[in-house]
């Protein structure tokens, strides 16, 4: 071995020794993360935007039509109709009579009529369309002039009715609204709220 490679050697096993005792500062990776170039984020397309704000349109609208009617709105406008000149369409039938004539009208019609007008011979009966509802009208002449009329939608129509009777007065009417196992039940009567808790 020649002296060139033996202070070679020497001189490298040295610089070694010296590294060694040398370590890497604290925040290298920072500094070196720092200087590498930052890629810019890709913009989002604009047909993204436009396509997540019809995904908000479609959901607000199904959220609306999961809510289904108002009950509020139909009670406003079935008393409105009742207050009107109407006319039925079959009268002087019994009760079982009516009930299979709606049927027959592909109308909605529940056969849990409370026990106390049941009892009571119904003037007659017809279809009424509300909101794309096809339900059924049963009307009961209860004496003095009043009349309590028996509103019949399929069950489910609207949300969150109570399994028993819940009456409410507005203006001139009393209402009362339930579910029954076959129907949504709405009952009207111009009569105060005490006075139509008898026919439930």
């Amino acid at each position: 071995m020649s002296d060139d490679n033996k202070n070679f050697d020497v001189t490298d096993r040295a610089i070694a020794d010296l590294l060694r005792q040398v370590g890497p500062p604290s925040d290298l990776r920072r500094n070196l993360m720092a200087l590498a170039p930052q890629k810019p984020r890709p913009a989002v397309p604009f047909w993204i935007w436009g396509f997540a704000c019809a995904l908000l349109v479609i959901a607000f609208v199904a959220s609306l039509s999961f809510r289904g009617p108002s009950l509020d709105k139909a009670q406003s406008d079935l008393s409105s109709f009742l207050a009107s000149d109407f006319q039925l369409s079959v009268t002087g039938k019994p009760i079982s009579n009516l009930q299979a004539w709606l049927a027959g009208q592909n109308a909605a019609v529940g056969t849990s009529v409370p026990g106390s007008l049941a009892k009571i011979a119904p003037e007659g009966c017809r279809v009424i369309e509300w909101e794309g509802h096809r339900a059924s009208l049963i009307c009961f002449d209860t004496g003095g002039g009043k009349v309590i009329h028996l509103v019949m939608f399929e069950p489910g129509t609207f949300r969150n009715l109570p399994t028993s009777p819940k009456v409410a007065e507005r203006g001139p009417w009393s209402m009362a609204s339930w579910r029954g196992p076959d129907a949504d039940y709405l009952m009207f009567g111009q009569t105060s709220a005490q006075d139509l808790r008898r026919f439930l």
